[in-house]
């Protein structure tokens, strides 16, 4: 039987953060899922880490590969990934315990392409945590692009606060673009115009680590 759902996380030197991250992932209580990590030229002991994870859990898949950067890394993932669903996933982030559950439930019922959820942002250093709420709408199914305008112009273009319909992606041949930067903007604008339809939730379901010194938005 195929995973549900497909998480893909790209690994590069984040030794102090990837126990946290994949713990979250592995400890859902929503369970049919295959966890896709890349590790991408990692030069510290993220890589050893992984491996040591992934042989613990049959649902984990570890791909290692010289450094391609975050796009050819998630390209690679979603190229390996089976599931119904796709989930972006940064290795010095975590999830709350119940985020595939509120999210499987939530496409299932919707027979969206995407669920979008609200996000905590989390200071690498004080530790303080900002409520970060994506649209402006309270709830719901969301359709066409006059609905999104607004939307779209003030939310962070970022990708690992949904869940995807992998074969909307697939169909659509959404991908990032390899050696670029940013590469959330191009990849979530080209997705915002094949008008998706997309199912937006309330809860703060991620944790996003704010300048982390080694981050690539540093």
């Amino acid at each position: 039987m195929n995973p549900v759902v497909s998480v893909i996380i790209p690994v590069y030197n984040v030794q102090d953060y990837i126990e946290q991250c994949l713990a979250s992932v592995l400890n859902q209580t929503y369970r049919e899922l295959e966890v896709i990590m890349i590790n991408d030229g990692s030069t510290d002991n993220s890589g050893i880490l992984a491996k040591k994870i992934a042989d613990s859990d049959v649902r984990c898949i570890l791909i290692t590969q010289k450094n391609g950067g975050l796009s050819n890394a998630r390209n690679n993932g979603l190229a390996r990934a089976t599931g119904k669903y796709v989930y972006f996933l940064d290795s010095d982030d975590w999830i709350e315990n119940n985020t595939f559950e509120i999210l499987v439930n939530s496409a299932e019922v919707s027979n969206c392409d995407l669920v979008v959820h609200n996000v905590n942002v989390v200071d690498a250093t004080t530790f303080d945590v900002e409520k970060k709420r994506m649209l402006q709408v309270d709830y719901g199914l969301l359709s066409g692009l006059d609905s999104l305008e607004k939307d779209l112009l003030i939310s962070p273009c970022w990708s690992w606060n949904k869940l995807y319909k992998r074969s909307f992606l697939v169909d659509n041949k959404l991908k990032f673009i390899d050696g670029l930067n940013y590469e959330d903007v191009p990849f979530t604008t080209t997705l915002s115009l094949t008008n998706p339809r997309i199912f937006y939730i309330p809860d703060y379901l991620l944790n996003y680590r704010k300048a982390r010194a080694e981050s690539i938005s540093n």
